[in-house]
This record gives structure tokens, C-alpha cells and sequence, in this order.
């Protein structure tokens, strides 16, 4: 599906964290060649989905005042290969609490992305726990 900068990227998601630390790295791997900017919004909860899959994102004012902020890769962050790319940010130092020990996120293209089913991108974060 063809995408518009403000569009979701896919449903939203879960990962399991220490209950805090930081985030030092995030990955982007782009297996569809597309090298385009992205952003990853983060929640230290569950927050109420933002609609369908490629609809403008649409955070309630109370879930976005629990969003713990947003990791972004631009353009400029890939690496072009071949057949392929890959976005590093790093030295975030982004700090984080999860009382639950799981982070919730949502992506949101900030670019006309068009992902073929077959490569959809996957993504890494390295954290370093507190304790």
C-alpha cells in the first residue's frame, strides 16, 4: 500500500523492556529499498489505536500526553545497499520508565513510503536497563 507523510505504518505493537533504562540504538531494517523517513512513537502503556493501518495518525490528547516521545530516521540515517537498506540512529541516550516492563509504539511514515508485502521492514532497538 502507498502511504502519505502523517500515515499510520501497520497496527500498533508491543515489545517486552526492563521496567526502565535507555535506549541507545535504534535499526531500522528496510527490506523493500524504500530509505525513507520514519517515525517510531513510544508509550509506557497501552494506548487506544490511532485507526486502520495507512490513516492519518490521530493520537488522543490523553494517550499522546503518555507517549514517552519518538524515535526518528531520516533519509539520511540509511545505509543503500543493492536490494536493500538499513537506518541506524545512534548515541540516543533516550531514557525511559515502563511500569509494566513493555513498551508500546506505533510507527508513522513521514514519507510516501510504498512497502511491498513481501519485504516489510523490521526493526531493533539495543537498551541498556537501569538495573
Amino acid at each position: 500500500a502507498a502511504y502519505a507523510a502523517g500515515d499510520t505504518f501497520g497496527s500498533k505493537g508491543f515489545f517486552d523492556v526492563p521496567k526502565s533504562g535507555i535506549i541507545q540504538t535504534g535499526i531500522f531494517y528496510d527490506l523493500d529499498d524504500e530509505g525513507l523517513a520514519m517515525d517510531l512513537v513510544l508509550f509506557d502503556g497501552d494506548f487506544t489505536n490511532t485507526g486502520a493501518d495507512n490513516a492519518a495518525a490521530d493520537f488522543s490528547d490523553a494517550d499522546l500526553q503518555r507517549s514517552i516521545g519518538v524515535l526518528s530516521w531520516a533519509t539520511t540515517d540509511f545505509k543503500n545497499f543493492a536490494s536493500n537498506q538499513i537506518g541506524t540512529i545512534k548515541a540516543l541516550g533516550f531514557s525511559y520508565v515502563a511500569p509494566a516492563g513493555r513498551l508500546y509504539y506505533q510507527w508513522v511514515a513521514q514519507g510516501a513510503v510504498n512497502i511491498a508485502a513481501a519485504n516489510l521492514p523490521k526493526f531493533m532497538l539495543l537498551i541498556l536497563p537501569d538495573a
